[in-house]
């Protein structure tokens, strides 16, 4: 079930990059100058929860059936990977950077949750 764990985290990456770039490219100029990229990764990620809980759950059901404890044990550590993986790239300054274009900014955010979760699988073996 380990290797489960990643590819969940994996498969909802992109998801997450892209509505991330989008978002940060159409923070308001008051809001990007305060520079409260906290606040900023906060509302992405609720955003994120609010508009794609359905899909990542369906996922889930699929990837860590049945949901037994081992099951549950799994599909929490899948959402905390994807979590500290948008973290790790949700705070680097590089990602910030309102003179690109979405679509690279999704980019920057993409590439570096999948280095968080690689680094995360090969720490285990996986």
């Amino acid at each position: 079930m380990g290797d489960r764990i990643p590819h969940f985290a994996e498969e909802m990456t992109p998801v997450i990059a892209e509505m991330a770039g989008r978002m940060i490219k159409q923070a308001d100029d008051q809001a990007y100058a305060r520079k409260d990229h906290e606040f900023g990764a906060e509302v992405i990620w609720a955003s994120f929860q609010a508009k794609h809980r359905g899909p990542a759950c369906q996922l889930m059901e699929e990837l860590f059936q049945p949901l037994d404890d081992w099951g549950k044990e799994s599909a929490v550590a899948a959402a905390t990977l994807l979590q500290n993986a948008f973290a790790a790239a949700i705070h680097q300054s590089a990602v910030w950077d309102r003179r690109l274009s979405p679509e690279t900014i999704a980019g920057r955010i993409r590439t570096a949750m999948y280095t968080h979760i690689n680094s995360w699988s090969s720490d285990r073996g996986l």
